[in-house]
């Protein structure tokens, strides 16, 4: 989420560098950019991107990039609570008004856009975060990973169809974005077409490993074939530490499910951390289908998509990370109904 708009403001702070009148301008743009250094104390990053958007002589697009910066800054004091603090909902709301202004000053940045879907989708207001998606891709129709954006959204709307869509739209702008594969056979799986993940997955586990390898190996077993051969080979070529060994060990029976859920072992998929539990009761939920165990599946399953369970899982180089294992658990539930 960041990298765009650091790059803008480094670009910014070169030219402002060029005018010695601007230079303490130049300075504030700096220290407003929090991505250059995430030590810094954010109390004073926002009173510096605060004063640069007031600021009188910065031109439109700087105010915008400072008020963008906010929005991030308060994104980000939201999800990262001081020690012993619960995430404060108004951080939401100063974002949002951030922004807004942001997109007031410079409505044709096509990224901010993008914050905000963000932040609608924190929010869980998912038809604003595509109407927002929607935008970007008008003003910026050749950016990939907004189609994969707009399609995650989809995706946890329980709109299948409309998921598929954008991923095939992310492929045609970027076949060799491999994760457009992924992500729209994950996407036919949690519609119930397991033949069609079968043949996106096996195209995406020919160079993406980690779970793919996991999900290729249930659209198989879910289609009725034998997965467990690929899946064996897949194992082979990974280091016992690596996630998804200890998965995979388990589907292939050398792993019981007691030993799993007791934690026992080296490797054991409910590890220490809660977000690992709940992808772990997905993959438990879909073991126990496979073996026509729809009653323990559902337990499982439910155990997947409590209140506690992260709908993002993690943020990577900006980029927010979704847990496709509560989408796909939500997924099973209705058509175990």
């Amino acid at each position: 989420m960041l990298a765009r708009g650091a790059a803008t403001l480094a670009v910014l702070a070169m030219t402002w560098a060029l005018t010695p009148a601007l230079a303490q301008m130049s300075r504030q743009l700096q220290a407003c950019d929090f991505s250059q250094d995430n030590d810094l104390n954010k109390d004073r990053q926002l009173k510096n991107c605060a004063t640069l958007l007031a600021s009188p002589k910065a031109p439109v697009e700087e105010r915008a990039s400072a008020a963008s910066q906010i929005g991030q800054l308060r994104v980000y004091r939201y999800e990262n609570p001081m020690d012993g603090q619960k995430a404060n909902p108004a951080e939401l709301d100063l974002a949002m008004t951030a922004y807004n202004e942001a997109i007031r000053l410079q409505p044709e940045m096509s990224f901010y856009y993008k914050y905000r879907a963000e932040l609608w989708r924190i929010k869980g207001d998912l038809d604003r975060a595509i109407e927002d998606l929607t935008q970007q891709i008008r003003l910026n129709p050749k950016r990939h990973q907004a189609h994969q954006e707009r399609g995650n959204v989809c995706r946890a709307k329980g709109d299948y169809d409309c998921a598929i869509a954008d991923y095939s739209g992310m492929i045609k702008l970027a076949s060799f974005f491999w994760e457009g594969y992924l992500n729209r056979g994950q996407a036919h799986f949690m519609k119930g077409d397991f033949a069609a993940a079968v043949t996106d997955l096996e195209r995406a586990n020919r160079n993406l490993r980690g779970h793919t390898m996991l999900w290729l190996y249930l659209a198989r077993a879910r289609s009725g074939a034998d997965g467990k051969p690929g899946l064996l080979a897949d194992l082979e070529r990974m280091a016992s530490e690596d996630w998804p060994f200890q998965v995979m060990d388990f589907y292939l029976d050398r792993r019981p499910l007691s030993k799993v859920l007791t934690g026992q072992g080296v490797n054991t998929i409910f590890n220490v951390d809660p977000k690992i539990r709940c992808q772990a009761q997905f993959y438990i939920g879909q073991w126990h289908l496979i073996r026509g165990e729809k009653r323990e599946a559902e337990v499982a399953l439910r155990d997947a998509v409590l209140p506690t369970c992260p709908r993002e899982l993690f943020i990577k180089a900006g980029i927010r990370f979704d847990a496709v294992e509560y989408d796909a658990a939500a997924a099973e539930l209705k058509r175990l109904r």
